[in-house]
């Protein structure tokens, strides 16, 4: 922590931080409850409708690491105030939606900024508190992840009861905004503002990482609908082994790369990855699915009052 800091500064960035995690893991959770009224109002099936949830979802996934390793090189603040900026536009794109593709394509936007804002918020943490507070510190975090994805529904059923579903983008732009603001003040001169000039950018390995990793979630989503032995679902495969290989190749040459592959020697690095995997697999299934149920088959209103 730089010498200027005060205990108070801390956590005041750390509160920065927290806000940071849990508006991203918040709207991967509160817009579950509204797809059902999202998918009435557009007019829209409920596979469409998977694809509101997914593309936000696979944008983080695809640009985490690389994000991450461009808040290396330009700066934690840089790759914050900029993530918060487009979580900012991609609700108010959201929010404004006439159609599904729109929606779509402003949730892309808004993944974009998640990630930004996922990949820098663990660093950010790191950088500011001293090794003796660390381990607190990001269990924390953990904590704020946790309430964000459980705080969602609730949230989300609570802003339905008396606003559309547009509301539940809007929200996020008074909150962006005065974060954004927040940090660019709180976070000037710090640690995270610091500037990492001996590196550079793996663009090769960033492209790759995002069309593998593409390529590979959507084979995945759509191997039912398409079938196991379609094209569509065999060049998915093809796409995904392809850049798969040719990225380890790029990782283990590259003086730089995104991802450190002799992390994964260590046993006590990939097992406990691998549980959060399947963890997180299981828990959006259900939280995708949940909604739907209650509000068909089961016939409870995505409104509290209606539903009492």
């Amino acid at each position: 922590m730089s010498p200027e800091s005060t205990p108070q500064k801390k956590w005041l960035i750390f509160f920065l931080v927290a806000v940071a995690v849990f508006m991203s893991t918040l709207d991967g959770s509160i817009v579950n409850l509204a797809l059902p009224s999202i998918m009435k109002d557009l007019n829209e099936s409920m596979s469409v409708m998977g694809w509101i949830l997914t593309v936000y979802l696979l944008t983080i996934a695809s640009l985490l690491l690389a994000f991450g390793r461009l808040s290396d090189i330009k700066g934690r603040r840089w790759v914050y105030l900029r993530g918060f900026m487009m979580f900012t536009a991609g609700s108010l794109g959201c929010g404004l939606a006439s159609n599904a593709a729109t929606l779509i394509a402003a949730r892309s936007f808004q993944g974009i900024g998640s990630a930004m804002l996922m990949a820098c918020s663990q660093a950010i943490i790191v950088d500011t508190f001293p090794a003796s507070e660390r381990g607190k510190a990001l269990g924390m975090v953990g904590t704020v992840v946790a309430a964000g994805l459980t705080a969602g529904p609730a949230l989300g059923g609570l802003i339905l009861e008396y606003y559309s579903w547009r509301a539940i983008f809007f929200v996020n732009i008074p909150i962006g905004i005065a974060a954004t603001l927040m940090g660019t003040v709180i976070l000037a001169k710090e640690p995270a503002d610091l500037l990492d000039r001996t590196g550079s950018f793996d663009w090769a390995g960033a492209v790759l990482m995002a069309v593998s990793s593409c390529s590979m979630l959507i084979g995945v989503s759509m191997m039912r609908t398409w079938g196991y032995a379609s094209i569509q679902f065999l060049c998915c495969l093809g796409i995904f082994l392809a850049g798969f290989s040719v990225l380890v190749r790029i990782e283990l040459r590259s003086a730089n790369p995104l991802f450190e592959p002799s992390l994964l020697r260590i046993r006590m690095f990939v097992l406990p990855n691998l549980s959060v995997l399947l963890l997180f697999v299981s828990l959006y299934a259900v939280m995708f699915l949940m909604p739907f149920y209650l509000v068909n088959p089961a016939k409870f209103s995505s409104k509290c009052h209606e539903s009492i």
